[in-house]
């Protein structure tokens, strides 16, 4: 049951990494609520958000952690048979360059692994860091029809471990910005609180294509400031999913998200809070019941490079 969590708790991870952000075109998904705020717009801070074009040669730099700590209990019948405590960290930090550009969204990138490792640590013992196989390797993606490719640097097809790893990263190419499609030519002030259909977040985080639904994600604008010389908007934002497909499980996720004015990318985010999963087996001729408690922090941070 410990390894069957892990791979979940890795799986969510992997789903988690935002992928290269594009200069979206409007689609016909649900509209965003923007709220009304007290007192007068015109004495408030503001943003007001603007599209960028892409263009071959851009590149953005994303450094990640993702860090889950869990106590899971196991139970038959009535009887404990298993108490753990367990802590997965995971870091990855690469480099996406823009290789081909069509109706303004990058659709053909390389991406190196600059590092990419995880970390399972247990009560009785201790696991040393495991380097991910993409690690200080570089892979060409494009999108055959709808189907995301992926070669090696000699153009050969990578191994399923690696596939799977950068195809989770990457699964965004080519497909419209979720945060432009709804922000691009909108002025949100300091206080105003935005309501995203559930797609949108699910398209932002890829919860959708693996684990979970989204119940509800909201920002609210709390200030504007300077990350990196880029002028960005500081969100406070609220992430609530859940997956029924396995069991049962239930992830809130708070804190900062940064979006820069300018081009509608996430810049910075840092999010946390608490996990809970539940599932039942049969083991042994018995009903195995787990039911798991913890916290989850993500944090990703993204410099973009732009060619002039």
């Amino acid at each position: 049951m410990k390894t069957q969590l892990a791979i979940r708790l890795a799986t969510l991870a992997l789903w988690l990494i935002p992928g290269p952000a594009t200069l979206a075109q409007q689609g016909n998904l649900t509209q965003a609520t923007f709220e009304t705020t007290t007192g007068d717009p015109q004495n408030l801070a503001s943003a007001i958000f603007t599209g960028r074009s892409a263009h071959v040669g851009d590149q953005v730099e994303q450094k990640l952690l993702f860090e889950s700590s869990m106590k899971t209990i196991g139970r038959r019948k009535n009887e404990i048979v298993e108490q753990r405590q367990s802590v997965l960290t995971q870091r990855q930090h690469r480099v996406i360059t823009a290789v081909d550009i069509a109706h303004n969204r990058m659709t053909e990138a390389d991406v190196r692994y600059l590092v990419s490792e995880r970390q399972l640590t247990a009560e009785t013992d201790s696991h040393k860091t495991e380097k991910d196989p993409v690690e200080g390797r570089k892979y060409h993606c494009f999108r055959n029809g709808t189907v995301l490719m992926v070669t090696d640097d000699q153009g050969q097809l990578p191994t399923l471990a690696e596939y799977k790893i950068v195809a989770g990263n990457m699964n965004s190419l080519g497909k419209p910005s979720p945060l432009a499609e709804f922000l691009v030519g909108k002025t949100v002030v300091v206080g105003q609180k935005i309501s995203l259909p559930r797609e949108v977040a699910e398209r932002l985080f890829a919860l959708g294509q693996s684990l979970g639904t989204v119940e509800s994600f909201h920002l609210t604008l709390t200030e504007i400031r300077t990350i990196g010389q880029v002028r960005c908007a500081a969100f406070d934002a609220f992430l609530e999913a859940t997956d029924h497909n396995e069991g049962q499980m239930r992830v809130q996720l708070e804190g900062l998200f940064a979006v820069e004015i300018d081009g509608c990318r996430l810049v910075s985010s840092d999010l946390e809070g608490p996990i809970g999963v539940a599932k039942s087996m049969i083991d042994a001729g018995a009903t195995f019941h787990m039911t798991g408690t913890g916290r989850l922090h993500i944090a990703l941070e993204s410099r973009y490079q732009e060619v002039d």
